[in-house]
């Protein structure tokens, strides 16, 4: 097997060494979760982490993370919300710095550097790699996958370029921007307005010192581009230019893009940005790039840092061969899979609002038809137009066949061998078929939701006359286009269909293509498209795509493709996936998945083959198992919480004005910290001696009070707290009234203007850290006021129609089909099977399940982690249990049987609490905290019970240390209680630290108000707010053990040992 292209990354390798790493997941595993974020004062956590570990000038390296720091707040400094850079894009930014002042500086001293690494390197891929030549070193190519923001990265290099040209007297003639289009021309030159970078194409002011963008089919000698040209020869040699999606995966089109950099850069520096460089098959190229990648953040990357969808791809064989009835049969499953994505997004669009899902689209993507084609052109034509007419004649058939379809839906619905691939389809619609009780009423919600009509009457097609190569689609004598034609030439397009179609003109119509991204304007649900629009198309809203003729050789524009489908902006604009976190709505994966299929078996291999190359395993098998509640749950009468919800949201009530609260406390600690790795310890923090301090009225006389306040409107709509008023002459005077303590290495004294800056930036941090600890605690009290106590019963979201969907990847990553995966399948199928199911799960050591007979149903599956035995599970929904959740159901499990002599009064039920959208949670609309389990204490004599809200996830990411609301829940819990007015409910809740404990979490360091020596032991004053540590090893289960005394404290017996 030929050496991939990331087994070769010579630059990048040589990168990663100079910055003390040896491998990219060095970088990641310890960086991942820090973000560069402009506002911070001083240095980075990055420079604070690394200082001492680069093999280079310590000074050196922060003053390269101080000019990104500046760089990314000019960038910032027109935005409203502003960027913050993730790891790769810091590291990506910092090896530039690094790379290019060393070459501008001695470009002969990096070249031996970089041939003694190429020497001595142990991996043969590099080792191999052609000598670096002088002409090697002017160029730096960014492995970045589609989504992952490198139009960030090229704002920066622009900066970064000018930077170290002016410190080394460098000159270049031109900053010129090449794009493989003029619209996406137009796009970066919007972006770069965003950013503050002065730029106008090229032919506009050709001597300005701007950054020219000039779309590269218009240089002339590169290819006969229409409108405005621009003779190669035009241009000196010396220019800086930044390449967008150079490579292009036609190897004649490759050569010719290398030309033009090659001549454009050849005495001053080029730049490349792409996310398909996987693709690059030819051996001289890929030698090329191999010595000039600076970053590897291919999709196989991005993906596994969360970034983006997740995907599912329906792999057909050649065994699978689909036709007339079947394919259409196979169209509706997935035309099914795109109606459950609508009616979730649509049902919950306002739970969604926060995690920024866009309105779900259905591509169909195919080649281009193009005009006057003739030979292989003309046969790749005539396939694209049956693709196309397959799925036109697919709807017509849908609409006028009701019945026919209306039974292929009941089979899937039933899981009855007649559907197809019932077993790859059937577990990923338990949200849809759970919505309906029939499968007409299913049928009926796709008209409506995807078709905007009630009772279809065959298709009409329209050729758009202000939208050249538009057809809109829609059902006749509806009101709205469901789908748009947008495949090339439209007249070699009507000609094979007009004998099946009628084509009007609509001669009103704007650009349906233009407005897709705005789904309020434009009701298209299904767009059917040739893959020329690939390249930029600025969309978030695909959620599925059908591949119908995509073309031979187009490796490059699959993976783009792929990219544009799994864009996601994320929760707080993260680009990270949220499904299976805590606190998250359920079936949010439903819309943070990028369906796939394919018409023909020939299209999936191709695309699976190009998917592999950059590292996406595409194969899994899911598998559903249901819960079984205990039958006597309605006889227990279990109390339990829930909020009111005849009561109108929080945000909707009353305005009322930020003032100061004298019980809120501020801690705003900006003291540098530093990690050191240590043997056997992983990441230990070791803190510096710190002072605490308050902005003087001296100090504050230096704020910009406007622009505080502008930056807390935007903080305060961000946040969503819509009835909350700050006044901005207001300010001031309550900064200086509020009880806050900055802590920090040293004073802060004004001695210049960066000093200035730093007040500003602190002033605004505090109050924003006031603003929402304010806000939270009217929110809190408000949703306390909401709930009421209920009896438990299998209605409760926690308890109905749950069911685990336990996912399996079966392929390496280069695709091939894993050894003994077929019996490790056939053994999980069984289980299901099984007439003792679910209680062959007590004993079961193949797939894990935590058994307490307590708990109030089973299986209880505990999380991918802990599923050695499975080594291939990759996905467990909802999540199952974590190290610290299963600790402490075994803890309990074993103090029920070894202890419950000593409680003989009482019987114990445990319940798992679902996250946000399912479960019980407190402060609900603000964040919320959702406690992974409730234990109840029942006195057998009386209706008495004691409700405990337990939660074993720990403290390590708290950041309010011991005012955090999940710890001084134990104090409000009692307020709820009391106004419950329930004299049979006792409420109390609990926080425990699993392995390694409060050391781990540096809760021993935690700052107390009220033992500001931190005399007191720590884990007494963790018991008195209901903390507790679960021990490594020892006693975790008798008496005086950490469950031992939380008994006792919810029974209210005497508590010696404290």
């Amino acid at each position: 097997m030929p050496i991939l292209l990331s087994q070769r990354l010579a630059l990048f390798q040589f990168l990663l060494n100079e910055f003390g790493f040896s491998k990219f997941d060095d970088v990641r595993n310890r960086f991942r979760e820090i973000e560069l974020d402009g506002s911070a004062p001083g240095n980075s956590l990055y420079y604070q982490n690394l200082a001492s570990s680069v093999r280079f000038a310590a000074g050196k390296f922060q003053q390269y993370d101080e000019n990104l720091i500046a760089h990314l707040n000019a960038i910032n400094r027109l935005r409203p919300r502003p960027i913050r850079l993730k790891y790769y894009q810091y590291f990506s930014l910092m090896f530039t710095e690094y790379y290019v002042d060393r070459y501008l500086e001695d470009r002969f001293d990096l070249l031996e550097a970089l041939n003694r690494f190429l020497a001595s390197s142990p991996q043969s891929g590099i080792r191999e790699l052609p000598p670096y030549s002088e002409e090697d070193l002017n160029k730096l190519a960014y492995w970045n996958a589609t989504g992952s923001g490198k139009t960030f990265i090229t704002h920066i290099n622009i900066l970064q370029v000018r930077h170290y040209a002016k410190l080394h007297g460098a000159s270049f003639k031109n900053l010129l921007l090449l794009t493989p289009s003029e619209d996406m021309s137009k796009q970066h030159l919007e972006e770069l307005v965003q950013s503050g970078i002065p730029a106008h194409y090229y032919w506009d002011e050709k001597e300005s010192l701007s950054v020219k963008v000039i779309d590269i089919h218009k240089i002339r000698e590169f290819a006969s581009g229409e409108g405005v040209t621009v003779p190669l020869a035009e241009f000196e040699r010396n220019n800086a230019i930044f390449v967008d999606e150079g490579h292009k995966g036609d190897s004649k089109e490759d050569s010719q893009w290398r030309e033009v950099r090659n001549t454009l850069s050849e005495r001053g520096f080029a730049f490349e940005y792409s996310a398909t460089f996987g693709q690059i098959r030819d051996e001289d190229l890929q030698n090329d790039y191999a010595k000039c990648i600076v970053f590897d953040y291919s999709y196989g990357n991005f993906y596994k840092d969360g970034y983006g969808k997740d995907y599912w791809i329906h792999n057909l064989s050649d065994d699978n061969l689909l036709e007339g009835v079947r394919e259409r049969q196979y169209l509706l499953q997935n035309l099914l899979l795109f109606l459950q994505q609508k009616l979730y997004y649509t049902t919950h669009r306002e739970e969604l609002q926060p995690y920024n899902i866009e309105d779900p689209l259905l591509i169909f993507v195919g080649t281009s038809v193009e005009p006057k084609a003739k030979g292989a052109q003309a046969e790749e034509n005539k396939e694209v137009i049956s693709d196309v007419k397959k799925v036109l004649d697919f709807f017509r058939d849908m609409f006028s066949q009701r019945s026919q379809y209306v039974t292929w839906i009941d089979d899937l619905r039933e899981n009855r061998d007649t559907a197809l691939f019932a077993k790859d389809y059937w577990p990923r619609f338990e949200y849809l078929f759970r919505q309906f009780r029939s499968s007409d009423a299913i049928y009926d919600a796709c008209l409506k939701a995807m078709f905007h009509t009630s009772a279809p009457d065959g298709i009409e097609l329209f050729t758009l006359r202000n939208a050249e190569g538009e057809i809109g689609v829609k059902v006749k004598n509806a009101d709205h286009y469901f789908a748009l034609i947008y495949i090339g030439d439209t007249s070699s397009f009507k000609t094979p269909l007009e004998s099946a179609y009628e084509f009007k003109k609509d001669v009103t119509s704007p650009s349906l293509f233009q407005s897709l991204s705005d789904a309020q304007k434009n009701p298209v649900n299904i767009l059917i498209g040739a893959r020329k629009f690939i390249e930029g198309w600025n969309n978030y809203r695909v959620s599925s795509i059908g591949l119908i003729n995509f073309g031979r050789s187009k490796g490059s524009q699959i993976i783009q493709l792929f990219g544009r489908g799994v864009r996601l902006w994320g929760k707080e604009n993260s680009l990270k996936r949220s499904a299976g976190q805590p606190n998250t709505p359920l079936h949010l994966e439903i819309v943070e998945t990028l369906n796939i299929f394919g018409l023909r078996a020939d299209y999936m291999r191709r695309f699976k083959e190009d998917l592999e190359r950059e590292g996406i395993k595409t194969i899994k098998k899911q598998f559903v198992f249901p819960i079984k509640v205990r039958e006597d749950l309605d006889e227990l009468k279990l109390y339990t919480l829930e909020r009111d919800d005849s009561k109108p949201p929080f945000e909707t009530t009353e305005v009322f004005a930020l003032a100061v609260e004298p019980s809120i406390k501020i801690r705003l600690d900006i003291a540098p910290r530093k990690f050191l790795a240590r043997a056997g310890e992983g990441d230990v923090v070791t803190e510096v001696e710190t002072v605490q301090f308050k902005l003087s009225g001296d100090q504050l006389h230096l704020v910009n009070w406007q622009d505080v306040y502008l930056k807390l409107l935007s903080f305060k709509h961000d946040r969503k707290f819509t009835n909350l008023q700050i006044q901005r002459e207001n300010l001031k005077a309550l900064l200086e009234g509020l009880d806050y303590q900055i802590i920090s290495d040293r004073e802060l004294v004004i001695r210049s203007l960066s000093d200035v800056e730093k007040v500003q930036k602190l002033a605004l941090e505090v109050l924003k850290r006031y603003t929402e600890r304010f806000y939270r605690r009217r929110q809190q009290q408000y949703d306390g006021e909401q709930l009421k106590s209920t009896v438990l019963n299998k209605e409760n979201p926690n308890l109905k129609e749950i069911t685990w969907q336990v996912e399996i990847r079966t392929t390496d990553e280069s695709g091939n089909e894993l050894r003994d995966i077929r019996a490790v399948l056939e053994q999980i199928e069984q289980l299901t099977k099984d007439p003792q199911y679910p209680e062959l799960f007590k004993d079961k050591r193949f797939l894990l399940n935590a058994w307490v007979d307590a708990h109030l149903y089973q299986p209880l599956l505990k999380d991918e982690e802990q599923q050695t035995s499975v080594p291939t599970l990759e996905q467990i929904k909802p999540p199952g249990l974590n190290r610290g959740e299963d600790l402490f159901v075994e803890d309990l499990k074993n103090f029920i049987s070894g202890q419950k002599h000593r409680y003989p009064n009482y019987d114990f039920y445990l319940l798992r609490n679902m996250s946000r959208g399912v479960g019980f949670g407190f402060y609900f609309m603000s964040g919320g905290f959702y406690p992974d389990f409730m234990l109840w204490i029942k006195e057998k004599n009386s209706e008495k019970q004691y409700l405990s809200f337990i939660d074993p996830h720990g403290l390590r990411n708290e950041r309010d240390g011991w005012n955090s609301e999940k710890i001084t829940l134990h104090k409000r819990i009692k307020e709820i209680e009391k106004r419950l007015g329930n004299q049979n409910l006792v409420l109390n809740s609990f926080i425990l630290q699993p392995p390694p404990g409060f050391r781990d979490a540096a809760i021993d360091r935690w700052r107390r108000d009220d033992d500001p020596l931190n005399q007191i032991d720590v884990h007494k004053y963790a018991r008195t707010r209901n903390v507790f540590e679960i021990p490594t090893e020892g006693n975790r289960t008798g008496p005086g053990s950490y469950l031992d005394l939380i008994i006792k404290r919810i029974l209210g017996v005497a508590e010696t040992d404290y």
